[in-house]
């Protein structure tokens, strides 16, 4: 209900391809059953933890995307 999508929609400061979105959650294992359900539902390729706590997933069927679980490193602005 509460995700968004934040930062860029392909066309970032440093990435040009993929979409950002947030899902503000703070249970540690409701995160990762989140990120293992969304990575079906996108059908992505593969996806892999990343230092800011959220997931990065490739080659999805709406090409790459970056999940944040918050904003506190999320370094572009929220838009």
């Amino acid at each position: 209900k509460k995700a968004r999508l934040i930062g860029s929609l392909g066309a970032g400061k440093e990435s040009d391809h993929d979409i950002d979105v947030l899902i503000p959650l703070r249970n540690k294992k409701t995160k990762s059953k989140c990120a293992i359900d969304l990575a079906k539902i996108l059908k992505a390729e593969k996806y892999c933890g990343q230092d800011w706590g959220g997931a990065y997933y490739t080659n999805t069927i709406f090409g790459d995307v970056d999940l944040f679980f918050s904003t506190k490193d999320f370094d572009y602005g929220v838009r």
